[in-house]
């Protein structure tokens, strides 16, 4: 898989100001991540869900559709549990 691209938040976004999200497979940089760093409403709400949940995460925007379920104590993204158990591990630590 190649790398992503990596975009910085800038603004608003506190703790978060400087942080770098990922987006993978678009041909150019999508058009909810504008030049300015300011990101897309919500965001900010979406980094601090992610933080309260796990200590170390990176997040990444591809085309494919996604969702991410809680299932007892695992969480499951498309039925393929193999994926997440990497991040419940990281945020047990």
């Amino acid at each position: 898989m190649p790398r992503p691209n990596a975009y910085k938040v800038k603004g608003s976004f506190g703790e978060f100001h400087g942080s770098k999200v990922y987006y993978h497979g678009f041909p150019k940089r999508p058009s909810f991540l504008p030049k300015s760093g300011r990101g897309f409403g919500g965001l900010k709400y979406l980094l601090q869900k992610l933080k309260s949940k796990f200590r170390k995460f990176s997040l990444t925007f591809t085309l494919e559709e996604d969702s991410i379920k809680k299932h007892k104590s695992q969480f499951i993204s498309d039925g393929h549990r193999v994926l997440l158990q990497p991040l419940r591990a990281i945020a047990s630590h």
